[in-house]
């Protein structure tokens, strides 16, 4: 009992919470932290809001892969993980863009449907300033992670982050957004947790160190699902359990408040903070037709907000935040918010250097407009490629050659105007060159 006495009020609920199993069908871990941190959602935002356009950094991403030699197998190695990188950052910029999705807002929905305009891009600088292709990975013997974990916080699959008990080490949280992709594990056997956020709010206490900063999310619900054969888990294969789970990093609750199925207005009750989320009981499972009501829909309202993503519906049906979450987001990347500095780094974008030992390259005209002319100072032996790279770090173009010359034409006048790199790779060797096409 005296021991009882001597631990903080607040760690004693958050270690009631951490130490029995996640609920079956869980799917997303964060609210229990939410809960045993006694953390007031915040029904206010800064004024200092401001919604982002085209002259803003995107921000910086890095994933982290610790998985064996099975699960790498199973996702198809290095290129399944640069593949699935490449579909995640796609559906992560569309969802925060609205760049595919605003089509299929009902008409009675325009005004609850916004986007936050937040961009995101690999990062292609590590904190040593060495090149990184904006992902790691660690081979590792381990199975999985366990959600209580041994070191660190000791909870939330906390082991992945920290190299000495076979994870990787976080990068600098207020320069990249760190994603550990796992397998997560509860008591040796499967999780139901598919993912789980530590976001910057979480940390101010002396629980969770800033160290666990980021997102875990389960191997199986990352990326894209782009042929019948690839391995996902359930009918996450869209993308949108990381869309969700960014949500959380940047302060976005469960729409329906996490509360036991209780309305807003009952005794107990709670929300999401957010003012334009309608009331919701509870989560949503599989895909409903729009409109649906629960036991806190107001009747003369919209009803369940279903296709938010931040409620638990089917990939396929999510497809809006609303512009008070669009808001809330924003705040935090504003001059007074936690996560200001994540886009004040735009050279991290950009790989360090632009040479290669022993080759002198020289690619010209820059700017352009229409064409690339890509001079070696010598000829080799071995098959060139070229790649065209966004600054969000999509490969627009590619191209192989085979002809061993040292003088090669490539057209870019389909692109538009913008900032990219010329990638040449040969022998192993990589060259980047930032270009600028005008036209």
């Amino acid at each position: 009992m005296k021991l009882t006495k001597s631990i903080p009020k607040f760690i004693l609920y958050l270690l009631s919470y951490i130490v029995v199993p996640l609920s079956s069908g869980q799917y997303c871990g964060t609210q229990n932290i939410l809960k045993a941190l006694r953390i007031e959602k915040s029904k206010t935002i800064p004024k200092v809001a401001r919604f982002f356009n085209d002259t803003d950094a995107p921000v910086p991403l890095i994933f982290h892969f610790i998985l064996n030699e099975q699960q790498l197998n199973r996702i198809g190695g290095l290129g399944g993980i640069a593949e699935r990188v490449k579909l995640q950052l796609i559906a992560l910029n569309d969802c925060f863009n609205d760049s595919l999705y605003s089509s299929r807002t009902p008409d009675v929905l325009r005004h609850l449907s916004s986007k936050p305009g937040i961009r995101f891009a690999l990062a292609h600088t590590d904190p040593n300033g060495n090149f990184t292709p904006g992902f790691e990975l660690r081979v590792t013997n381990k199975t999985g992670f366990e959600e209580r974990s041994t070191i660190g916080s000791t909870f939330a699959f906390s082991d992945s982050k920290y190299s000495y008990s076979g994870g990787v080490d976080i990068w600098d949280p207020t320069t990249y957004i760190n994603v550990w992709i796992i397998n997560t594990m509860n008591n040796g056997g499967v999780s139901s947790v598919a993912a789980v956020t530590i976001p910057f709010i979480f940390t101010q206490n002396s629980v969770i160190p800033d160290n666990e900063l980021g997102v875990v999310i389960n191997y199986g619900y990352f990326g894209v699902k782009n042929a019948p054969s690839d391995f996902y888990l359930d009918d996450r294969t869209k993308g949108l359990t990381l869309v969700h789970e960014f949500g959380h990093y940047f302060e976005l609750w469960h729409i329906w408040g996490d509360d036991g199925n209780l309305c807003p207005n009952e005794m107990n009750g709670d929300d999401d903070g957010i003012e334009d989320t309608p009331p919701q009981a509870g989560p949503t499972f599989g895909c409903r037709n729009f409109p649906f009501y629960d036991r806190c829909s107001d009747s003369n309202g919209v009803g369940v907000l279903f296709m938010n993503y931040m409620d638990y519906s089917d990939d396929t049906c999510k497809f809006l935040f609303t512009p008070g979450q669009c808001e809330r987001m924003n705040s935090l990347l504003s001059i007074k918010g936690s996560l200001y500095t994540l886009n004040k780094h735009p050279s991290i974008l950009l790989p360090p250097g632009d040479t290669v030992v022993n080759m002198m390259i020289d690619i010209f005209p820059n700017p352009t407009n229409i064409f690339l002319n890509i001079y070696l100072s010598q000829t080799i032996k071995s098959t060139l490629y070229v790649n065209i790279i966004d600054v969000l770090g999509k490969i627009c173009k590619c191209y192989t050659f085979n002809l061993y010359e040292s003088h090669y034409k490539i057209s870019i006048t389909d692109l538009p105007t913008g900032v990219y790199l010329v990638n040449i790779i040969y022998d192993n060797k990589n060259y980047y060159k930032k270009i600028f096409l005008v036209k």
